[in-house]
């Protein structure tokens, strides 16, 4: 009522002082009232719309108040309305005698550079509010509405939006407006824009250049920068502030997200995210000392980081063409206080070092040179008292960061990754430590401790309220206990101080990885493994596999290093793995990790022990302590079944899998017995299943002389080699009808030769096989 009164009546009440006082005040009580948490649910009710009367004409006269407060606080205040489905809702039924309805009153509200950035601002508001969900069957879009001249088919909801974008030349306007950011004359960026458009310009930075602080950011031609403000200033009615700016880039994000195929091939046509970088390196240096350059900045990485999770496949030419990774990890290293910003800052890095391209190249070689820069960021990000979703966001940055080295195309990428883990610098509290240690140290307490610790967890954790990024799939504790496992996995993979550290932690790490195989282990008692076929396919037990399979990865990776560590996951997992290896048997992705993890850790002698023991003590018992079903019982008599197969069917193709066992997994196996072969407790439990008898018989036919199994016939060779070191297995070669022949062809061959000679001369130190060998 004052609004109308004030405004909407004629007379000299219109155009005093009294009058626009009053208007702009009443407005303003009215935009906190509508924009406060504890009135919100009363402005999604009818409650308050039902006074309106649907005369939205009050709303409709400040809009077009001819000061430009008013019409922003106007503008501001449908702003507010829209962000709720049920205000948005009830504006478009309201104002539709407005042309254009909403959506195109807000357009030309934007559009309009001589309108004030208070004014655009606002409406970009209105358009981001109107924007933020996409259209659904329960909530679908009632507008805008567009007809088509010729045809006049009638386009509703997104499709007309599209379509009104490019009528009213949206993404040029939005061009120019973003390339009108004011800035002051000191703000200088990091380079200019024409040396990073094409690759052919592109150089590797000096030595003076490897400076990721901020003070850093000042390369740029001081003249050029000046004659640009000035050119700025001179066009006072373009004038864009930092809180326009920002709300724009809010505003494309929306529009991205709502049909990312079509509006990217507009940004890219008018090279909008080239301009967003080049003005990220205006607005840089002032994100310690200026809220609104952080918003900014903040806005930026969340248009980059939408684009980039929509067109992936573009993210490594973006890495090469431009300077975004190298500004991205300044600010991060900046340690700015916003923690979304961080969050989006290592979603957009995960993004560019994606796939191990151009940007995971030059990500390392920054690293590498600066590991306490840039590294210290993203320790102080995995510690366990900062806000989940930062720690997934590091986490996954992390794993794609080393996934992108073992993938990169430059072979010195993993090597100089690996020395910036283990290279000692100075982290916090002037120490000097490895990062891959403190990385390692983070993680096994988030994993172990944090989770044990969930249900006394401070509620505070979940004060800090952040819009979930465009492809973090943080949703809940288990997805952020799935990276980390995996970004442990990764970093005892190309880490040795991450090894040592996890190591000196085995007390928690252990127990922690062998609950996994645990759980398996009684699901698997309650049922009959014999008559139950597919296990791995069952829903029921589909997770636990998982489990299981991703904790032998880890202790794959890290065992893949001699060490102290080696023995203490050996002897914990091993005992474990021996009621299971029927099972196992039947899951090939399990068995595959079985083994890999057997290979890996039984070149340790101690570890061969526990293959057909429950335990290792010096001093005991073999009869106390040997297993009922040992492990290296059930390899062997696997690969002997094996090995009967491939000998009595010459016709089977041999690249496919064969029984149970493919032959990959065969390879792993024969790995394994060949490190457990070497002792004598080891060798005395294959003997029993007669396996080197069998191997002989594979080893004579016409199937092992074929190219396609070369590989496993010079597995197999070797693993005689070794067996034959022991006097039980020289006696069950004698034994075979004809092994003098067999040995004679193992020498003869060229191929077998070197393998076959120390065959015979492990035979010969029999006094009987030595006088048949002297006698052939």
């Amino acid at each position: 009522r004052l609004v109308s009164h004030f405004h909407s009546a004629r007379g000299l009440a219109h155009n005093s002082f009294m009058g626009r006082r009053v208007t702009l005040q009443a407005a303003l009580v009215l935009l906190h009232f509508v924009s406060h948490k504890s009135t919100k649910t009363f402005c999604e009710s009818d409650s308050l719309f039902d006074d309106f009367n649907d005369d939205w004409s009050w709303l409709v006269s400040l809009w077009v108040y001819k000061d430009s407060q008013v019409t922003s606080v106007g503008l501001n205040l449908a702003a507010a309305l829209a962000s709720t489905p049920h205000g948005a809702a009830v504006l478009h039924s309201g104002l539709t005698q407005v042309s254009g309805g909403v959506w195109g009153a807000a357009l030309n509200y934007l559009l309009a550079h001589d309108r004030s950035s208070a004014e655009r601002t606002a409406s970009a508001m209105l358009l981001i509010n109107l924007s933020q969900e996409k259209p659904s069957e329960t909530r679908p879009w009632t507008a805008p509405v567009i007809a088509d001249p010729v045809t006049r088919e009638m386009s509703i909801g997104v499709a007309a939006l599209l379509i009104l974008l490019v009528h009213c030349k949206f993404y040029s306007e939005m061009l120019f407006t973003l390339s009108q950011l004011y800035v002051v004359k000191q703000t200088q960026p990091l380079e200019s824009i024409e040396n990073i458009t094409s690759f052919d310009d592109i150089s590797q930075p000096t030595k003076e250049d490897w400076d990721l602080s901020i003070s850093a950011l000042s390369s740029f031609n001081i003249n050029s920068c000046v004659s640009e403000s000035s050119s700025q200033e001179s066009r006072a009615d373009s004038v864009v502030s930092l809180q326009l700016f920002s709300s724009i880039l809010q505003l494309l994000t929306n529009i991205l997200l709502l049909s990312p195929k079509e509006v990217i091939l507009q940004m890219n046509e008018h090279k909008i995210i080239d301009m967003v970088i080049k003005q990220l390196r205006y607005v840089i240096v002032g994100i310690k000392s200026s809220q609104s350059h952080l918003c900014a900045v903040e806005s930026i990485f969340a248009l980059i980081e939408a684009y980039i999770s929509q067109n992936i496949e573009e993210a490594p030419i973006l890495a090469r063409d431009s300077s975004i990774l190298h500004m991205s990890l300044v600010i991060l290293a900046s340690d700015p206080d916003s923690i979304p910003l961080q969050i989006r800052m290592l979603e957009v890095l995960s993004g560019l070092v994606y796939g191990g391209g151009w940007g995971a190249a030059y990500a390392i070689e920054w690293i590498a040179v600066s590991s306490s820069t840039t590294l210290t960021p993203l320790v102080q990000a995995l510690h366990p008292g900062v806000h989940k979703q930062l720690q997934y966001a590091a986490a996954k940055f992390l794993a794609t960061l080393i996934v992108g080295a073992i993938k990169s195309k430059h072979e010195e990428s993993l090597d100089m990754l690996k020395d910036a883990f283990d290279t000692e610098v100075l982290s916090i509290g002037n120490k000097l430590s490895a990062p891959g240690c403190n990385l390692s140290h983070h993680i096994i307490h988030l994993l172990c401790i944090s989770n044990e610790d969930k249900e006394n967890s401070n509620p505070k954790d979940n004060i800090v309220v952040i819009k979930p990024t465009i492809y973090n799939n943080f949703k809940s504790n288990s997805d952020l206990n799935k990276i980390l496992h995996q970004s442990l996995k990764l970093l005892l993979l190309v880490s040795s101080s991450a090894k040592e550290a996890s190591y000196t932690q085995k007390e928690i790490l252990l127990p922690f990885l062998t609950s996994s195989i645990s759980d398996f282990q009684e699901k698997m008692n309650r049922i009959n493994i014999h008559i139950t076929p597919n296990i791995g396919n069952k829903k029921e037990y589909k997770e636990c596999i998982e489990n299981v399979t991703n904790v032998l990865d880890l202790c794959t990776n890290w065992v893949s290093e001699d060490g102290l560590w080696v023995q203490a996951v050996g002897q914990t997992l091993v005992p474990l793995l021996h009621p299971l290896w029927l099972p196992v048997l039947k899951m090939s992705s399990m068995l595959k990790s079985v083994l890999m993890f057997l290979a890996n850790a039984t070149v340790v002698k101690q570890v061969c022990v526990y293959m057909t023991r429950t335990t290792g003590l010096p001093g005991v018992p073999l009869s106390n302590t040997r297993t009922g079903r040992p492990l290296l019982a059930g390899i062997s008599a696997a690969v002997k079944q094996q090995f009967s197969q491939l000998s009595s069917d010459i016709h089977r193709s041999h690249g496919s899998i064969m029984g149970e066992i493919s032959i990959e997994n065969l390879l792993l196996a024969l790995s394994v017995i060949t490190n457990c072969s070497r002792f004598h407790e080891c060798a005395t439990v294959i003997s029993k299943h007669e396996l080197a008898g069998e191997m002989m018989k594979w080893l004579s036919s016409k199937v092992s002389k074929q190219v396609k199994v070369s590989t496993l016939r010079e597995s197999s060779l070797k693993l005689l080699a070794v067996l034959t070191i022991h006097q039980e297995v020289c006696f069950t070669i004698c034994k075979m009808f004809g092994w003098v022949e067999k040995m004679n062809e193992m020498v003869i061959d060229t191929s077998t030769q070197e393998d076959g000679l120390h065959i015979v001369a492990n035979m010969a130190q029999g006094k009987h096989a030595s006088m048949v060998l002297l006698a052939s």
